[in-house]
Order: structure tokens, then C-alpha cells, then sequence
């Protein structure tokens, strides 16, 4: 576009000039394109470079006396043009600021309650909850009347002071009739304290649906749903966690809580008020670290939480002691002066955390805060995360994660989201007990005694000093009477390491071979026992007396108590030394 009509078309115009027919609509379209910023400077410097050519053209009788100061004079060479660029200059920074505030502005979305496909039982009441609307109004008239930023007041409503005061003003009404209007006024005014005490949330996301158009001209069918229909809610203490695959939604959810990106469809309540219009008042609640590191690499670790100190207007005289504080809190003492951009990416990650922690915000938003740490730093973190949401802080914890095991030993409660929606929602060991395989079973037999091995080897008159090798194996097997095991003897089957050790060392002793026959068949007693109980049992691994099973669950498996006990009525039989027993995760 500059090219167009910066530089060709000064030129064209400049040509269109020297014309003696086209001098006249040179001109107007002169005046048109001067309306461009960059036809305007270029067309001014072709006038300064060829003023006397453009003198000649104009003046083609009076060019004989040419004089410099003449045509300063007589032919304002760029008056028009400097008239031009000074209101060009305002009115186009006016024009700017409205269609950036225009673009950016967050109107009013929709509130339609989406129908859905998903037919988990916590899901739907988590929408049902969501969208009480009998909550939302008692919550919002309680919240009125307090200071958007000071949640610590808002939790301390006491119901006993209300309940006194209520009852003091209907004793001293004279007269019946008001009497019992008082107490009715009373009744309602301590029912909407106990809800906004009990059902009070810090953040609820009611019927969430953002869209990434694909393009201007797109069609509808191929714009891509980032979120399809969010509910949750968020008590003041509560950690909870996002989990899913990349793509499933779960920055997107952060950034229309944040009102980086305005949403499509639904609410979003902060303290009881829709943030929609209202984030530059809610704004201070939030303490937010993004999935790519908010850090200044040029800065110290000290002067990037100072900067950020600074902007969440922490007095000049508190913000060293904060700021060291939190260094110490994170554990970044000895990179204190430390360059940010030299940091490894597990401190960096701990920096964006300690910035999102600064003044102990009541709502904390973390996305994936452990990726790129070892596993010591991602327990040191787990606990500071811990610590924000108990220990008398009682901030709000969302977090996204991609590791079941985090979101278990953080979050009370978390939601599994596929495409843009929660698929299922609820406690770690709900989850695991509605959506899980089953269970895991971890089982060491007992290796056979030498008396064991002497009476076997008696039996089928076997030498206990016999070197068994890939010749004579099949032999030894159809000797001991357990042929049925020679088609184990291959890769990704119960023998693939006996085969192997053969394969490495030559052969293997009589003794190894019988006590690898004793494994396999104690593991497959306990399988066919488990089959009673379980629909499918799979030996997913198998490492000489160790045995890793999943057993995925059916109509008739029972509670985990009841598998402890049954390993114990089988242990004796299957010659079990150890076991334990879990959820698959």
C-alpha cells in the first residue's frame, strides 16, 4: 500500500502534471491522495527535488527570471501538503484510539444456556449450580453493599449479630401487625447472609463459549470452538484444576477471565459482579501467571518483582521488604541479582509464579506453573501453591495441568476438558472410580526353595546341574510336562527374557528355568481366580517374580477393601510375598 500510493503515485502524479491536458485532474487527484500519510511525504520530497521543473510547468512564460526566493514567494511548494499532514496527524490518532477502543471493547454477550452432549452427573450440577439464578440475585444484592476489592469483608458476615439486631428491632414494635411483618422482613434478611456466607463463590464462569473466527471471510462451519459450554464455580480456599490435552480449551478459559479476549457467550462473576465492563475495579484480585513466562530478560530477578510491585501499588517503603519476601518464599535467594533471561527454564517458571503471588491476591490463576522443573522444584512449588490456598490465605487456586498427579495432590476438585468442555468433574477418586480402568496390582511371588526344585527334579529324573540352552529347551519343557509354554518363549510374550538371556549368555540354569514355570503359573492362577471379579485382567508387565497387572472393573467388582481381602485369601495359595493395590490414574 505504501508503495502504491507513496511512491508510484507521486510519481504518476508528477508526470500527470508536466501534461498540459491532465494538469487539471493531476491536481484533484492530488488534493484525494494527500488524504494518505505516505502519498504526502513522498509527494512533498519529489516537490523539493524537482521544484524547478514543477516552476517551469506552472510558469512556463516567467521561468526566464527565475529566482529562488521568488518561488518561495509566488508557489508555496508544500503548504498544501503541510496542512494536510498536521490534520492528518490529529484526526487520524482520534480515528486510531475509536477503532482500537471499538475493536476492544467487550460488550455485552449473550447468557444462553447451551444444551449438551455430556451426561456426567457432576457436570450437570455444576451447570444447574451455575445457573441458579435465585443465587446470583441474592448474591448480587449482598454484594452491593460492600467494596468490590476487600473480600475478607465479605466473608465476614456473622449471622449471630444479624440474628440479634433483627430480633431486638421486632421487639420493640408496638403493634402486632408490624410485629410479624418484622419478623418476616428478619427471616429474609438472615436467609440471603447464610447464602452469601455458605454458597459465597470468588469466581463463577456460567455458560462460556469462545470462538476464533478463521478468518474474515470464513464460513461458520469452519470457525474453530474453543470453548463450547464452561460452567464451574469456585469457593474462596478452593484449588481447582484443569486438565487436558493442547488444544482443549484451557488457556482460552484464563484468558476471557482475565478479559485478555472477550467471550461469545456467558458470564463471568468475581465476587458476585460480572466482570464484563468491571475489570478495571476487579482487576486487583488477580494474581495471574501465563503459560509463556510474563518476565523482563533484560531485568534482575529483584527489579522484575519490583517492577511488578510498583504496578499493584505496593507502598515505596514496603516493596524491598515484599519483594524479599517472596524471593525467599520461592526459593530464589542465591538469583537475586541474577539477569532473568539467564535463568534456567524451571526458575524462570518459579519467577512468573512469585509475580503472580505478590500481595497474596484472592485469586490466583496459574497456567501450567511446573512445566520445565525437576522433580524437586515441581514438589517445592506443589507446597507454596498449598500453602496459598489453606493456611489462613484462602486464595482461589485455578490451574491448568497436563499431570494427573499434580492436579491430585493440589486441587480439591478438578474438571477433564476434551474440546472445549468439561467431559467430567469431581474429586480425584470419583473420577478415577467413574472414568478409571480400574485398578493396578503390583504382586512378588515367592521364588521356589531348594527342596521345591530337588522333588520336581526328582520326579521327572532330571539333573539339577543341566544347562538349558536354545537347542534343548523344547525337550526340557515336554520332559517337565508344560510344552504349552514353548510358544512363550517368544518376543512380547511371558518367556521373551528367558529367550533373551539364552540368546546373551548361551544358556541358563535347570534352576532358573523351573522358577520362572513357578512364576508364570502362580500369576496365572491368580488371573483366572480374578476373572470372577474383574471383565478384563491384562499382565501388562512382568520382571522375574514381579508382576504388574491391570484389572479394568465390571459389573460385579466391588470396593478396594474387598481386593485386599482377597489378596489375602489367595496369597497363600499363589505364593504372594508382597502386593499393593491403587486406582489407575
Amino acid at each position: 500500500i505504501n508503495f502504491l500510493f507513496g511512491d508510484l503515485a507521486s510519481i504518476i502524479i508528477m508526470l500527470l502534471r508536466g501534461i498540459n491536458s491532465a494538469k487539471k485532474y493531476a491536481k484533484i487527484l492530488e488534493y484525494i491522495l494527500a488524504l494518505v500519510p505516505g502519498f504526502c511525504f513522498n509527494f512533498s520530497f519529489n516537490v523539493l527535488m524537482n521544484k524547478i521543473s514543477i516552476y517551469i510547468i506552472d510558469y512556463p512564460t516567467e521561468w526566464i527570471n527565475f529566482k529562488e526566493d521568488e518561488i518561495i514567494k509566488r508557489f508555496n511548494l508544500l503548504l498544501s501538503m503541510i496542512i494536510y499532514s498536521s490534520a492528518e496527524c490529529v484526526l487520524y490518532t482520534i480515528a486510531f484510539i475509536i477503532i482500537e477502543s471499538l475493536t476492544y471493547y467487550f460488550r455485552q454477550p449473550t447468557n444462553n444456556k447451551i444444551e449438551s452432549d455430556i451426561n456426567d452427573s457432576q457436570v450437570l450440577k455444576e451447570i444447574e449450580k451455575a445457573n441458579d439464578l435465585l443465587f446470583e440475585k441474592v448474591n448480587y444484592n449482598t454484594n452491593n453493599n460492600m467494596e468490590s476489592s476487600s473480600r475478607e469483608k465479605m466473608e465476614s458476615i456473622n449471622l449471630r449479630k444479624n440474628k440479634k439486631k433483627n430480633t431486638n428491632k421486632s421487639k420493640s414494635k408496638s403493634k402486632s401487625k408490624n410485629r410479624s411483618k418484622s419478623k418476616n422482613t428478619n427471616q429474609i434478611s438472615i436467609e440471603v447472609s447464610q447464602t452469601s456466607n455458605e454458597d459465597f463463590y470468588s469466581v463463577r464462569v456460567q455458560n462460556l463459549r469462545k470462538i476464533y473466527k478463521n478468518g474474515l471471510c470464513s464460513k461458520a462451519k469452519d470457525d474453530i470452538m474453543a470453548i463450547k459450554n464452561i460452567n464451574f464455580c469456585i469457593k474462596p480456599g478452593e484449588c481447582f484444576g484443569l486438565l487436558g490435552l493442547n488444544g482443549a480449551g484451557k488457556t482460552t478459559t484464563f484468558k476471557c477471565i482475565t478479559q485478555e479476549l472477550s467471550q461469545d457467550n456467558g458470564s463471568i462473576f468475581v465476587n458476585g459482579k460480572n466482570i464484563i465492563g468491571r475489570f478495571n475495579e476487579l482487576n486487583e484480585l488477580f494474581g495471574y501467571c501465563p503459560q509463556f513466562d510474563a518476565i523482563f530478560e533484560h531485568l534482575s530477578v529483584f527489579e522484575n518483582l519490583e517492577f511488578y510491585a510498583r504496578i499493584k501499588g505496593i507502598r515505596k517503603d514496603s516493596i524491598n521488604k515484599l519483594v524479599n519476601a517472596m524471593i525467599k518464599e520461592m526459593s530464589l535467594d542465591e538469583f537475586t541479582n541474577k539477569i532473568a533471561g539467564r535463568l534456567s527454564g524451571g526458575n524462570k517458571r518459579k519467577l512468573s509464579v512469585a509475580i503472580s503471588m505478590l500481595c497474596n491476591p484472592p485469586i490466583i490463576l496459574l497456567d501450567e506453573p511446573s512445566t520445565g522443573m525437576d522433580p524437586e522444584a515441581r514438589r517445592f512449588m506443589w507446597s507454596v501453591i498449598h500453602k496459598m490456598s489453606t493456611s489462613g490465605r484462602k486464595s482461589s487456586v485455578i490451574m491448568t495441568t497436563h499431570s494427573m498427579d499434580e492436579a491430585e495432590t493440589l486441587c480439591k476438585r478438578m474438571g477433564i476438558m476434551v474440546n472445549g468442555e468439561f467431559v467430567c468433574l469431581g474429586k480425584a477418586n470419583q473420577i478415577k472410580d467413574k472414568y478409571g480402568y480400574g485398578y493396578e496390582a503390583n504382586v512378588r511371588i515367592k521364588p521356589m526353595n531348594e527342596k521345591q526344585q530337588e522333588a520336581i527334579l526328582n520326579k521327572f529324573q532330571l539333573d539339577k546341574n543341566l544347562l538349558i540352552n536354545e537347542d534343548n529347551i523344547n525337550d526340557v519343557l515336554n520332559c517337565l510336562d508344560r510344552k504349552y509354554y514353548i510358544d512363550e518363549l517368544k518376543e512380547d510374550r511371558l518367556g521373551h527374557r528367558i529367550k533373551r538371556e539364552m540368546e546373551i549368555n548361551g544358556n541358563i540354569n535347570i534352576s532358573s528355568l523351573l522358577n520362572w514355570i513357578f512364576f508364570v503359573e502362580n500369576a496365572l492362577k491368580f488371573i483366572d481366580h480374578g476373572k470372577n471379579y474383574f471383565e478384563e485382567i491384562i499382565l501388562s508387565e512382568h520382571i522375574e517374580n514381579n508382576f504388574l497387572f491391570k484389572m479394568k472393573k465390571g459389573q460385579k467388582t466391588k470396593s478396594i477393601g474387598f481386593f485386599f481381602g482377597l489378596f489375602e485369601e489367595r496369597k497363600e495359595k499363589c505364593f504372594i510375598t508382597e502386593y499393593s493395590i491403587q486406582q489407575t490414574s
